[in-house]
């Protein structure tokens, strides 16, 4: 077992006092009075996949530059990798083809100002700072509404504001 099968924020971790050590990339737990320590893997993971070669049958677009593979083909490999990554394009998103309800289509119209035709391409800019509260270093802040305060405590509370 690796150190990475270690499934972080489990409940049984905290039965046996499960510590990660970062600096060293460990981990350790008590386990029946003895302290067990998990080093990491020394040899470096080796892939449980084969790469696969060439695709047999494949059918090249004359305008682009993107090899497709025929469903049998497609299947074939599926079958013996056990996996499969596909990558699926759209050049646009299709057009809704029924017409709006009625009351969705006055919905809208009503309140166009409030849904923009366009939409910005990134977030606004950065804004200055309006406002600021500078603390002094040390101090205890307040942590009591000053209602409850006697009268000589909201005294002393309003000469520290005023300084």
């Amino acid at each position: 077992m690796d150190v990475g099968h270690l499934l972080l924020g489990r409940p049984w971790q905290y039965d046996r006092d499960v510590t990660h050590h970062g600096k060293s990339n460990t981990h350790s737990f008590i386990f029946e009075n003895r302290r067990i320590i998990l080093l990491p893997s020394l040899a470096p993971p080796t892939a449980k996949f084969d790469v696969l070669g060439p695709v047999r049958d494949v059918v090249r677009e004359p305008t682009a530059s993107v090899l497709f593979c025929s469903m049998s083909v497609f299947e074939t490999e599926f079958q013996a990798a056990g996996f499969a990554v596909v990558l699926l394009t759209s050049d646009k998103t299709p057009k809704m083809e029924k017409p709006l309800v009625a009351w969705i289509a006055r919905l809208l119209e009503e309140f166009a100002d409030v849904f923009p035709s366009e939409l910005p391409q990134g977030l606004p800019p950065l804004r200055d700072i309006q406002h600021q509260i500078d603390l002094v270093p040390g101090a205890v802040l307040l942590n009591r509404p000053h209602y409850r305060m006697s009268p000589q405590e909201h005294e002393e509370l309003r000469r520290q504001v005023r300084n």
